[in-house]
C-alpha cells in the first residue's frame, strides 16, 4: 500500500510540473490569430426537454459573478430536438454535439493564473418571457455528456 501511495504521489506530482508548461502553450495557441482554441462536447443527452439553457465559462474565477459580458463566457448550451429522448426526430434521436471558440477566456484566464487550471463552469439560466427574467430556473431532465475536449486548429 505505501508503494501504491507513493507512486500516486510521483504521478500526482509530475502531472502538477506538467501544468505551467501546458499552459504556457495553450496562451502561446490562444495569442496566435492563424489558430483556434476550441472546447467541443460531443455526446449530450437529456432525458426530456431541461426548460434552461446553460451559459458556458472557461476559466471563470472562484467567486465571480457569472456574466455573458465576461472575458470567460464562451457560449450557451441549448437543447432543442437534438440530445432530448422523448422529443421527434427526423432519421430518430442524435446526441446534441457544440463546440466553443475559446481563445479569449483561456488567454484572459491564464493571464491571470498561470498554473494551468482551466475550469469549466456551466450555469443554467431561465427563458425571457415578455422581456422578463423567469422566476425560478429550474433544470428539469437528467443531462449527460459523453465526450468533453480542448482542441486547437486553424
Amino acid at each position: 500500500m505505501a508503494a501504491d501511495q507513493a507512486a500516486a504521489g510521483t504521478r500526482s506530482r509530475s502531472d502538477r510540473d506538467q501544468r505551467p508548461r501546458a499552459a504556457q502553450r495553450l496562451l502561446t495557441a490562444a495569442k496566435d490569430e492563424k489558430t483556434d482554441l476550441t472546447l467541443e462536447i460531443e455526446g449530450v443527452e437529456a432525458d426530456k426537454q431541461p426548460n434552461v439553457f446553460w451559459e458556458v465559462y472557461v476559466g471563470l474565477p472562484k467567486g465571480a459573478a457569472a456574466s455573458a459580458e465576461s472575458a470567460q463566457y464562451v457560449g450557451n448550451i441549448a437543447l432543442f430536438g437534438h440530445g432530448v429522448h422523448d422529443e421527434h426526430q427526423h432519421g430518430g434521436f442524435k446526441p446534441a454535439e457544440f463546440s466553443f471558440k475559446i481563445d479569449r477566456a483561456v488567454e484572459s484566464a491564464l493571464k491571470r493564473d498561470a498554473s494551468g487550471k482551466l475550469d469549466l463552469t456551466f450555469v443554467a439560466r431561465g427563458a425571457l418571457t415578455k422581456g422578463q427574467k423567469a422566476a425560478a430556473t429550474r433544470n428539469e431532465a437528467n443531462l449527460t455528456s459523453a465526450r468533453r475536449a480542448w482542441r486547437c486548429g486553424v
